[in-house]
């Protein structure tokens, strides 16, 4: 597992795992990604960090920027963006940020936004969003997951953070007896791993996990189902209850249990109430629980909801189609990646300017008026939440290029040309 002892080093920003990492050169060009064993890395890595170097020469990275169909530098497009944007008021303009960018740019987007009177919405992953809501937002060192005895995998964590294998695999092998059980909709990487497996139909996982932490105890849990009992909730959902019932028992019956929460979107339904019943169930064990986000800094959505009053995209969504806004600007992430077309067609066809900052070309920037190029997450430094919710400092493992901006310089460059004192976060 990466170790957190250092601040400082490179990191991977491809997930919340924010693993060290490093890049070597070859000298004729090509980069490739490496996990040294002095920046604290110990243990094996996953695709997504191992493909990572890749992007640098992908085709559609962006190096250029775009006004209408005229390229440009990134200074000169964003000098005309907000000179254009300037003719509307702020509560006609919008901004979402990617909150998976170092928190540096996240956080000077926010004041930017304040000191404008601009709407703020903050992107992240669809997947993370009831893990937030349920106040599931640091995990405790990954290491203690080896002095488990049984550990719970709900969902499919070696697919969605491969590097929380190792740990898992250190358990079951570190003693006889200790077991890994997974409880998910299908027999994924984890379940295939496991020492038992539970198969639940994804319209079925959250009333499962609800009559588990029942059995088990919770009785938040059973308050909230208006006093059913575990066999209760089986039979409306047509679940076995010895399934629940065995498994509880064998929980009930383990000195050290530990709980993984992985949600890859669209594996089950409910996914709110499948984390508020996880953590319920953890609760009633006394378990360690590692609920896994997939984006660096989701943690910090609470915190800007409550400081900046930012909403989401849902809310961003609904004001495009109501005609509410006017200037668009979408910074770091890319919609069309991850929602359908009814959902994120809207938001570049109905304001009158769309602007959007990015670093590889995809079918919402190709629909936008204008567009920055900014650099790559891990060609930046900065800071990010790590997975146990503390502030973790990074460097960047490769040097930008010339033409793009970081987060933080379009912020700085964007205050400039509108006329604003210095971007102030805190």
């Amino acid at each position: 597992m990466p170790s957190r002892s250092d601040d400082g080093v490179p990191r991977c920003l491809l997930c919340s795992m924010d693993c060290p990492i490093g890049a070597q050169d070859d000298g004729l060009g090509h980069v490739s990604t490496v996990f040294p064993a002095e920046l604290g890395f110990d243990q094996g890595a996953c695709v997504r960090g191992l493909t990572a170097a890749w992007v640098l020469q992908a085709p559609d990275r962006l190096l250029v920027g775009r006004m209408g169909e005229e390229e440009g530098a990134a200074d000169a497009v964003l000098r005309d963006v907000v000179r254009a944007a300037s003719r509307y008021g702020g509560s006609q303009t919008a901004v979402l940020v990617d909150v998976s960018r170092p928190i540096e740019g996240v956080l000077a987007t926010a004041a930017l936004c304040r000191e404008g009177g601009v709407r703020l919405a903050v992107w992240a992953p669809p997947a993370d969003l009831p893990l937030v809501k349920a106040g599931l937002t640091a995990c405790p060192p990954f290491g203690e997951i080896a002095d488990c005895d049984l550990v719970l995998a709900v969902g499919d964590p070696f697919s969605t953070h491969p590097v929380v294998a190792a740990s898992v695999r250190d358990m079951q092998f570190g003693a006889r007896g200790r077991r890994l059980v997974s409880v998910d909709t299908a027999v994924g990487r984890t379940g295939r791993a496991a020492d038992e497996r539970v198969a639940v139909g994804p319209m079925k996982l959250a009333g499962f996990v609800a009559a588990l932490a029942v059995e088990c105890g919770a009785q938040a849990v059973a308050s909230a189902l208006g006093g059913r009992s575990g066999r209760e909730i089986c039979a409306a959902l047509d679940i076995p209850f010895e399934r629940v019932a065995g498994l509880a028992a064998r929980l009930k019956g383990t000195d050290k249990v530990g709980v993984i929460l992985s949600n890859s979107l669209g594996r089950y339904s409910a996914p709110t109430a499948v984390a508020a019943a996880v953590k319920e169930l953890s609760a009633a064990l006394g378990a360690r629980l590692w609920p896994l986000l997939i984006a660096t800094n989701s943690a910090l959505l609470p915190r800007l909801r409550r400081r900046f009053g930012a909403t989401d995209t849902e809310d961003l969504i609904r004001a495009a189609e109501g005609g509410e806004l006017k200037v668009l600007c979408v910074i770091g992430c890319d919609p069309s990646s991850v929602l359908p077309q009814r959902l994120w067609r809207p938001l570049v066809e109905k304001p009158e300017l769309v602007f959007w900052a990015g670093s590889l070309r995809c079918a919402f920037g190709d629909a936008a008026d204008a567009v920055v190029p900014l650099t790559l997450p891990w060609q930046e430094e900065g800071t990010v939440l790590s997975s146990s919710g503390e502030p973790a400092r990074f460097v960047a493992w490769l040097p930008k290029e010339p033409t793009v901006l970081t987060v933080s310089e379009l912020m700085m460059r964007a205050a400039v040309h509108g006329g604003a004192g210095p971007v102030r976060a805190c």
